[in-house]
């Protein structure tokens, strides 16, 4: 190939399709050029940054103090210290693995912190907190309340159907068109009935 090496005033032109900065030893790349492709550049002979037809593919870790991203960013781990946010409206997150939060570190939807989710690390306790003026509301056309193992379910609300109360996975009180169905044994210190009660 060819090089070229033009002084343009105050600018030093390079011309060549491919140019490779190496070290004194001739061993390790720095940086490497390539017509019509990458530009990548290297740390201890391992390539670091590499840049694509769609942007830039860092390998390893990225640190910055602030980073806005316009258009589509993919991360194997990213790590976050202090706030991320999603400042435009109509942005989108796509998770294909997990997210993990530590002890006590929060997640806060809405402008005043309305909902709030996180894992408190004093009591060991999950919270769910609906912070603002509105109400929480848990939608679905069937809801489950259950254990931790998901094998066993303390409330069962059905759509157009019953509602559930059991003990031990067994339903003992459930609603029915004409009021309710008590399965078992019911105990109360005092009982008024207004209307026709059949035993």
């Amino acid at each position: 190939g060819q090089l070229f090496i033009v002084n343009q005033g105050s600018n030093i032109l390079l011309q060549s399709n491919n140019t490779i900065f190496k070290n004194a030893a001739n061993n390790e790349d720095i940086a490497k050029f390539n017509a019509d492709g990458s530009v990548d550049l290297y740390y201890n002979n391992t390539v670091r940054l590499q840049t694509s037809g769609i942007g830039v593919t860092v390998t390893g870790e990225t640190k910055t103090t602030t980073l806005n991203v316009t258009g589509i960013t993919t991360t194997n781990n990213l790590n976050v210290t202090g706030t991320a946010t999603i400042a435009s409206i109509g942005s989108t997150i796509g998770i294909s693995s997990n997210f993990y939060f530590g002890d006590d570190n929060r997640i806060n939807m809405g402008d005043g912190d309305d909902l709030i989710i996180y894992h408190q690390s004093s009591s060991n306790d999950s919270i769910i907190q609906e912070n603002g003026s509105g109400n929480l509301k848990i939608a679905g056309d069937n809801l489950y309340l259950t254990n931790a193992a998901l094998n066993k379910s303390y409330l069962v609300g059905t759509n157009g159907g019953s509602v559930q109360i059991r003990h031990n996975n067994s339903s003992k009180l459930e609603t029915t068109v004409g009021g309710i169905s008590v399965t078992g044994t019911t105990d109360t210190d005092n009982f008024v009935n207004a209307g026709v009660s059949t035993f």
